[in-house]
Protein backbone atom coordinates (compact mmCIF):
# COMPACT_ATOMS: atom_id res chain seq x y z
CA UNK A 1 0.00 0.00 0.00
CA UNK A 2 2.83 2.37 0.72
CA UNK A 3 4.07 2.21 -2.82
CA UNK A 4 0.67 3.29 -4.18
CA UNK A 5 0.58 6.30 -1.79
CA UNK A 6 4.05 7.36 -2.97
CA UNK A 7 3.09 7.08 -6.63
CA UNK A 8 -0.11 9.16 -6.11
CA UNK A 9 1.74 11.98 -4.35
CA UNK A 10 3.68 13.18 -7.42
CA UNK A 11 0.48 12.97 -9.44
CA UNK A 12 -1.43 15.04 -6.85
CA UNK A 13 1.43 17.55 -6.66
CA UNK A 14 1.39 17.90 -10.46
CA UNK A 15 -2.40 18.36 -10.48
CA UNK A 16 -2.12 21.00 -7.73
CA UNK A 17 0.52 22.90 -9.76
CA UNK A 18 -1.68 22.86 -12.90
CA UNK A 19 -4.72 24.09 -10.95
CA UNK A 20 -2.62 26.87 -9.38
CA UNK A 21 -1.39 28.02 -12.81
CA UNK A 22 -4.97 28.05 -14.17
CA UNK A 23 -6.21 29.98 -11.14
CA UNK A 24 -3.44 32.59 -11.39
CA UNK A 25 -3.91 32.96 -15.16
CA UNK A 26 -7.68 33.48 -14.82
CA UNK A 27 -7.20 36.14 -12.12
CA UNK A 28 -4.77 38.21 -14.14
CA UNK A 29 -7.16 38.91 -17.06
CA UNK A 30 -7.86 42.60 -17.67
CA UNK A 31 -11.51 43.65 -17.68
CA UNK A 32 -12.89 44.47 -21.14
CA UNK A 33 -12.42 48.08 -22.27
CA UNK A 34 -15.55 50.14 -21.65
CA UNK A 35 -16.85 53.54 -22.82
CA UNK A 36 -20.59 54.29 -22.42
CA UNK A 37 -22.64 57.41 -21.73
CA UNK A 38 -26.02 57.66 -20.02
CA UNK A 39 -28.54 58.85 -20.94
CA UNK A 40 -28.07 58.70 -24.71
CA UNK A 41 -30.17 61.81 -25.36
CA UNK A 42 -31.13 64.93 -23.41
CA UNK A 43 -33.10 68.14 -23.97
CA UNK A 44 -31.73 71.37 -22.52
CA UNK A 45 -33.94 74.30 -21.47
CA UNK A 46 -34.43 77.02 -24.08
CA UNK A 47 -33.09 79.86 -21.96
CA UNK A 48 -29.69 78.23 -21.39
CA UNK A 49 -28.98 75.33 -19.14
CA UNK A 50 -26.45 72.78 -18.03
CA UNK A 51 -27.03 69.08 -17.48
CA UNK A 52 -24.67 66.36 -16.32
CA UNK A 53 -24.41 62.97 -17.99
CA UNK A 54 -22.68 59.86 -16.65
CA UNK A 55 -19.66 58.55 -18.55
CA UNK A 56 -18.66 54.96 -17.64
CA UNK A 57 -15.13 54.19 -18.78
CA UNK A 58 -11.92 52.39 -17.92
CA UNK A 59 -9.91 54.02 -20.73
CA UNK A 60 -8.45 57.42 -21.64
CA UNK A 61 -11.08 59.37 -23.60
CA UNK A 62 -11.76 62.69 -25.30
CA UNK A 63 -15.06 64.42 -26.13
CA UNK A 64 -16.07 66.54 -29.10
CA UNK A 65 -19.27 68.12 -30.41
CA UNK A 66 -20.47 68.90 -33.91
CA UNK A 67 -22.03 72.19 -32.68
CA UNK A 68 -20.27 75.34 -31.53
CA UNK A 69 -23.13 76.33 -29.19
CA UNK A 70 -22.56 73.37 -26.82
CA UNK A 71 -19.85 73.48 -24.14
CA UNK A 72 -18.44 70.17 -22.80
CA UNK A 73 -16.62 70.02 -19.48
CA UNK A 74 -14.25 68.26 -19.08
CA UNK A 75 -13.27 67.44 -22.67
CA UNK A 76 -10.72 64.73 -21.79
CA UNK A 77 -10.26 62.27 -18.96
CA UNK A 78 -9.39 58.85 -17.66
CA UNK A 79 -12.08 56.58 -16.30
CA UNK A 80 -15.68 57.22 -15.27
CA UNK A 81 -17.02 60.66 -14.32
CA UNK A 82 -19.85 63.17 -14.64
CA UNK A 83 -19.67 65.34 -17.77
CA UNK A 84 -21.38 68.77 -17.90
CA UNK A 85 -23.07 69.80 -21.14
CA UNK A 86 -24.00 73.51 -21.26
CA UNK A 87 -25.75 75.72 -23.80
CA UNK A 88 -26.59 79.42 -23.86
CA UNK A 89 -30.12 80.60 -24.61
CA UNK A 90 -31.38 79.43 -27.99
CA UNK A 91 -32.48 82.66 -29.66
CA UNK A 92 -32.18 81.19 -33.17
CA UNK A 93 -35.93 80.70 -33.56
CA UNK A 94 -35.52 77.00 -34.35
CA UNK A 95 -34.82 73.81 -32.42
CA UNK A 96 -31.16 72.86 -32.56
CA UNK A 97 -29.46 69.49 -32.19
CA UNK A 98 -25.88 68.49 -31.42
CA UNK A 99 -24.07 65.17 -31.12
CA UNK A 100 -21.36 64.74 -28.50
CA UNK A 101 -18.96 61.89 -29.26
CA UNK A 102 -16.67 60.32 -26.65
CA UNK A 103 -13.72 58.51 -28.25
CA UNK A 104 -11.20 56.18 -26.61
CA UNK A 105 -7.55 57.17 -26.89
CA UNK A 106 -6.56 53.57 -25.99
CA UNK A 107 -8.79 51.38 -28.16
CA UNK A 108 -9.40 52.12 -31.83
CA UNK A 109 -13.10 52.18 -32.69
CA UNK A 110 -14.33 52.38 -29.07
CA UNK A 111 -16.73 55.33 -28.77
CA UNK A 112 -20.06 56.47 -27.34
CA UNK A 113 -22.34 59.37 -28.22
CA UNK A 114 -25.22 61.44 -26.89
CA UNK A 115 -27.75 63.61 -28.74
CA UNK A 116 -28.48 67.04 -27.24
CA UNK A 117 -31.59 69.00 -28.28
CA UNK A 118 -32.60 72.52 -27.34
CA UNK A 119 -35.88 74.24 -28.26
CA UNK A 120 -35.80 77.98 -29.04
CA UNK A 121 -36.74 80.72 -26.62
CA UNK A 122 -40.38 81.66 -27.18
CA UNK A 123 -42.35 84.70 -25.95
CA UNK A 124 -45.75 85.67 -27.35
CA UNK A 125 -48.71 87.81 -26.34
CA UNK A 126 -52.39 86.84 -26.58
CA UNK A 127 -53.17 90.13 -28.35
CA UNK A 128 -51.04 92.20 -30.71
CA UNK A 129 -53.17 95.27 -29.99
CA UNK A 130 -55.54 96.02 -27.16
CA UNK A 131 -58.16 98.67 -27.96
CA UNK A 132 -58.98 100.89 -24.97
CA UNK A 133 -61.81 103.40 -24.55
CA UNK A 134 -60.72 107.05 -24.52
CA UNK A 135 -62.09 107.45 -20.96
CA UNK A 136 -59.73 104.67 -19.85
CA UNK A 137 -60.34 101.14 -18.66
CA UNK A 138 -58.70 97.98 -17.34
CA UNK A 139 -57.77 95.26 -19.85
CA UNK A 140 -55.95 91.96 -19.64
CA UNK A 141 -53.66 90.07 -21.96
CA UNK A 142 -51.58 86.91 -21.62
CA UNK A 143 -47.87 86.24 -21.98
CA UNK A 144 -46.92 82.74 -23.12
CA UNK A 145 -43.25 81.97 -22.65
CA UNK A 146 -40.70 79.24 -21.96
CA UNK A 147 -38.16 81.70 -20.52
CA UNK A 148 -37.75 84.82 -18.38
CA UNK A 149 -39.27 87.97 -19.89
CA UNK A 150 -39.51 91.74 -19.24
CA UNK A 151 -41.98 94.31 -20.59
CA UNK A 152 -40.22 97.59 -21.27
CA UNK A 153 -42.03 100.83 -20.54
CA UNK A 154 -41.43 104.34 -21.86
CA UNK A 155 -42.85 107.88 -21.70
CA UNK A 156 -45.37 106.75 -24.27
CA UNK A 157 -46.74 104.15 -21.82
CA UNK A 158 -46.77 106.41 -18.73
CA UNK A 159 -50.57 106.29 -18.53
CA UNK A 160 -50.53 102.46 -18.53
CA UNK A 161 -50.05 100.73 -15.18
CA UNK A 162 -49.13 97.05 -15.60
CA UNK A 163 -49.78 94.49 -12.86
CA UNK A 164 -46.51 92.79 -13.75
CA UNK A 165 -43.56 93.88 -15.91
CA UNK A 166 -41.39 90.75 -15.68
CA UNK A 167 -41.71 87.07 -15.02
CA UNK A 168 -40.78 83.56 -15.99
CA UNK A 169 -43.06 81.35 -18.05
CA UNK A 170 -46.73 82.16 -18.63
CA UNK A 171 -48.64 85.05 -17.01
CA UNK A 172 -51.84 87.07 -17.26
CA UNK A 173 -51.19 90.83 -17.17
CA UNK A 174 -53.70 93.45 -16.11
CA UNK A 175 -53.22 96.89 -17.63
CA UNK A 176 -54.95 99.88 -16.04
CA UNK A 177 -55.14 102.61 -18.67
CA UNK A 178 -56.01 106.18 -17.63
CA UNK A 179 -58.22 108.46 -19.72
CA UNK A 180 -56.90 109.45 -23.12
CA UNK A 181 -58.71 112.59 -24.30
CA UNK A 182 -56.32 113.09 -27.24
CA UNK A 183 -56.73 109.49 -28.52
CA UNK A 184 -52.99 108.84 -28.42
CA UNK A 185 -51.74 105.34 -29.10
CA UNK A 186 -49.47 103.75 -26.50
CA UNK A 187 -47.34 100.84 -27.70
CA UNK A 188 -45.88 98.48 -25.16
CA UNK A 189 -42.69 97.26 -26.80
Amino acid sequence: MKTNAFTLRPLLKGLLVVLSVILVASCSKEPPKELTVSPQSIELESDGASQNVALQSNVNWSASSNAGWLIISPKTGIGSMEIALKADANISGAERTATVTFTSADVEGLSASITVKQVPVSVSFSKDTVPVKSEGETVTFSVTSNTDWTILTSEETARVKLSQTSGSGNATITAEVTANPNNKVANIP
